[in-house]
Parts: structure tokens; sequence; C-alpha cells
């Protein structure tokens, strides 16, 4: 019989946020099995760096490799008239490209061309003017033509394990409600961790960060912060005190400044264009360069880790200190 009785607001409340997560991940699941809902790719990993934009990898057999396209080549221009660059400066027919982010913007535009002409859900044409430094100057500027593009992978075999894994944490979590009930300490705040932890393994974008795939990145990065304070919290309040800080139970909100800053900085690198709509004179501040984007997954990255070092050390020494039976195991 559920130890709890009756479940509280609250916990009808995280009940019906599960819910709503695990129906978005699943219609984040069937994007990802559909390849035809899967964003065109080059075949590139591009990247910003103080040169331009570089390629970083090709993968073998694309639309890039066919071209003969390598690692290190920078994009100078891209043809934006489905026709080949003409000069190597800016022309008519070839467009600077501005950062590595921009790139999507062209391969979405010849896709779109391609399914106009044809019909079908895959392929298109696209065409780079490519500097390779390693080349002479008199010959390092060269046309790279991409015939028959393909789509950005969005099923890996290691995704299926990481997916597995935020699954159990799911069923660990409503475990844990409907056998202990709402009223029972920790069980919410555990339940919570593990709802955080399910959305961050169990969500992947495809990439085309457009309505449901840009909600998905969105709150796939929004509960990887959350995780980090939650977790902290918990491993320092459980098993022997139910509130942080005793009397001044306010203080435990520090724990969580720092996520919710991390929070408001991803609602700007994920919705900035949406916010720009509703809030306009906001557009230069809200502008962000690709380095800053860089920064912002890096400190959050650092985030999650110093949070589950400074856990981990809680726990440990909470075992060695406890002379409870109960709480050590």
């Amino acid at each position: 019989m559920m130890k709890g009785s009756v479940f509280t607001g609250r916990t009808w409340v995280l009940l019906s946020a599960t819910l709503l997560l695990v129906v978005a991940g699943a219609l984040n699941l069937s994007q990802r099995l559909n390849k035809n809902q899967s964003p065109p790719s080059d075949g590139v990993t591009w990247i910003d760096t103080a040169q331009g934009v570089v390629a970083k990898a090709v993968e073998p057999d694309s639309a890039a490799a066919h071209a003969r396209m390598i690692p290190g080549d920078h994009l100078i221009a891209v043809s934006a008239s489905g026709q080949r660059c003409e000069e190597i400066v800016r022309g008519p027919r070839c467009e600077p490209v501005a950062n590595a982010a921009s790139v999507q913007i062209y391969l979405d535009r010849a896709h779109a061309e391609e399914k106009r002409k044809t019909g079908k859900d895959i392929g298109g044409e696209i065409h780079y003017l490519i500097e390779r430094p390693s080349f002479p100057a008199e010959s390092r500027f060269y046309y790279a033509d991409l015939d028959n593009l393909g789509s950005i992978q969005t099923w890996k075999t290691s995704d299926l394990y990481v997916n597995l894994i935020g699954l159990v944490y799911l069923c660990v979590g409503l475990f844990v409600i409907f056998k202990q009930g709402g009223r029972s300490p920790f069980v919410l705040h555990f339940a919570t961790i593990c709802l955080a932890a399910f959305v961050f393994h169990f969500y992947t974008p495809t990439g085309s960060y457009r309505d449901l795939d840009l909600a998905i990145a969105l709150l796939r990065n929004g509960a990887f912060i959350l995780f980090a304070p939650l977790f902290l919290h918990f491993s320092a309040t459980y098993p022997v005190r139910y509130h942080l800080f005793d009397e001044r139970r306010w203080r435990g909100v520090f724990l969580y400044l720092p996520a919710l800053l991390l929070l408001l900085v991803a609602s700007v690198v994920f919705l900035r264009d949406q916010l720009v709509l509703v809030i306009p004179f906001a557009a230069k501040l809200l502008d962000y360069s690709p380095a800053f984007a860089a920064r912002f997954y890096k400190i959050s990255f650092i985030h999650f880790a110093a949070a589950l070092a400074i856990s981990a050390v809680l726990l440990i020494r909470r075992f060695i200190v406890s002379k409870n039976t109960v709480a050590r195991q």
C-alpha cells in the first residue's frame, strides 16, 4: 500500500509536468526516427575561428567528402542563387559566411529548393567558395560543388544507451512517488531530480532548432542546468536534515542562483529571435557571438561538474561520520 496515503497538490503538479515532458520526449523520438524530418547536412563540422569559418571534420562518404573537402578548409562564401560563385570577394552570386551557425541556413535553403523542384524530402545541392591554407597563394581558392546533400545523423547507437539511462531515471522517480506517496520526506525532491535527469538524457534535438526542436533543445539545456543545484541541495540535506541551514532556510536559495542566471542566458541563446519579436528595441542587447554561446556551454558544464563533485564529497562525509546504520545504508 502507498505510504503517503494521499498525493499532495505539489505531487499532482509534478506528475502533470512529467506527463507533458514524456509526451514531448516521445514526439522528439519520433522526429529523430523519421529521417525525412532531419535537417540537411553537407557532412562538415564547421567551427568559428580567428581565421573565419573552418571545417573541423568531414564525414566519410558525405557530400563534402565527394567534393574533396578536407578538415582545415576555410569557407569563404556560399552561392545564394544555386549557381557557382564567380568572384573571390563579395559578388552578386556569392554571399560571405558570417559564422558557422549560418551555414545551416544555406543548407536549408538548398534543401527547400530541391524539394520545390522534385518533391523529394532529401537531396539538394550547394556551392562553396573555399580557401585551403596549405596550398600556394595562387591556387588556394577553389569551388566545392556539393551534390545530393545528406541529412544530419540524429540517431546513433550511443544515443540508445543514453536514452535508456534517461528512461531508468524516469521509472525510478515514478516508482518512488507511487511507493512512498507525496507526503514522505525527500520524495518530491528526489523525483524532480530523476525527471530532470530523464529530460537531459532522453531529449536530443535534430538540429533544425525550429518549433518543437527548439523547445526540446531549451528544455534539455534547462534540465541539465537545474539538475546541478537540485542534486547538490538533496545531498546537503539527505538523510539527516530535512531543511538546509536549519532556521534560515531561505539561504538555500543561493544554491539555485547560478542556475537561474544560466537559465536566463539559455533563454537568450535559444530564444533570441523570438524575444526580439516581443521586445524589438532590445535587439542589439540580446545579440551574441558564437564565442559567447561556446562560453555559455562551457560554464554550464563546469557548473554541472562542480555540483556533482561537491555532492559526492557531502555524501561520502555523511557516510563516514554518521553513526546511524539506516542513514549509512
